[in-house]
């Protein structure tokens, strides 16, 4: 995975600096800096008050400061009129903890699988004045919005080429089934070397290259004879059944695991079978309380980690 360290100073300082300390970076020139406060899960964004923006507070104009923030590639807080504003004290240096109470973008810092940008500008009597230059803390990644468990799943997803761009996006969102179905075709043609074909499309609602050859390969089928859903979320079950399928096509034996889940009453009797199967092969497990709920949807992250496992799987086989 492509990461740009824009901060590595900071990065590094996080690594070398006890947990329960205020982790500050300096910046050039030294007019603002950012660090991880890991116990109050936010970040302290400190900067130096120009000289004149002093002066005019003394000269008793109201002075104000306000903190835009953004988060990887995101658009700017102040953009949409979200940034934070607070009055100057007069104080020479001033520095201020932002959390997730503070900004959306800061709920859940991780600061190892996301980047965070800060600047500050004055409001001299409402008018516009000058802004400290643009600091940033945190690892950006080209999966936007991927969680630290998922760092190494989505790490080699990005050099095996499986991953469609729109699925970078925001990874915590719930994949489609044409999203999955482009997942699988794309690591089954990696693998097999292969290009697979595509027969007439059927389909009214899509014209997916990547669905009309999984539909000849026999991974998916339609909703209806006609329309596939291509938008439609994927629960784990039906998720459960496209792996299946997919085993199938390279040969895989058929073997169950051995376990059963808390809420196997609420599997489908049409994808109890395949559910078992993935279970088996350590694909596609349970959840901590022994539950499979087969009828949850699956993040986008969720997913491409059980597709590199089946990545693993078949170019070990």
């Amino acid at each position: 995975m492509k990461k740009s360290f824009i901060n590595i100073f900071a990065v590094l300082a996080l690594l070398l600096i006890s947990a329960s300390q205020i982790h500050a970076m300096s910046f050039a020139p030294a007019q603002a800096g950012a660090g991880y406060r890991k116990e109050e899960k936010g970040i302290e964004v400190h900067w130096n008050n120009p000289q004149g923006v002093l002066d005019a507070l003394a000269e008793g104009k109201e002075v104000a400061y306000e903190i835009d923030v953004k988060k990887n590639d995101e658009a700017w807080a102040g953009e949409g009129k979200s940034s934070i504003v607070a009055p100057l004290s007069g104080e020479a240096r001033s520095s201020v903890l932002l959390t997730g109470k503070d900004h959306h973008y800061l709920q859940q810092v991780d600061i190892f699988s996301n980047q965070y940008s800060f600047k500050v500008h004055y409001l001299v009597d409402g008018v516009a004045g000058p802004e400290t230059p643009v600091v940033a803390i945190g690892v950006k990644s080209d999966f936007n919005n991927g969680s630290s468990w998922s760092a190494a799943a989505l790490e080699t997803a990005d050099k095996l080429g499986i991953v469609p761009n729109r699925v970078r996006e925001d990874v915590k969102k719930n994949i489609t089934r044409s999203e999955f179905t482009e997942v699988l075709v794309r690591i089954y043609e990696l693998e097999s070397g292969t290009t697979l074909a595509m027969e007439e499309n059927i389909y009214v609602d899509t014209g997916n290259p990547y669905v009309l050859k999984a539909t000849a390969l026999g991974l998916v089928k339609g909703v209806d004879k006609n329309h596939f859903a291509p938008d439609a979320l994927i629960t784990r079950e039906e998720m459960a059944i496209m792996l299946s399928r997919f085993l199938d096509r390279i040969d895989a034996p058929k073997k169950q695991g051995s376990g059963k889940f808390t809420d196997q009453a609420k599997i489908h009797t049409w994808a109890k079978d395949h559910v078992m199967r993935l279970q088996g092969f350590g694909l596609l497990e349970g959840f901590e309380d022994g539950s499979f709920r087969p009828l949850e949807n699956t993040t986008r992250e969720q997913a491409i980690a059980v597709a590199v496992r089946l990545y693993d799987y078949y170019a070990n086989k």
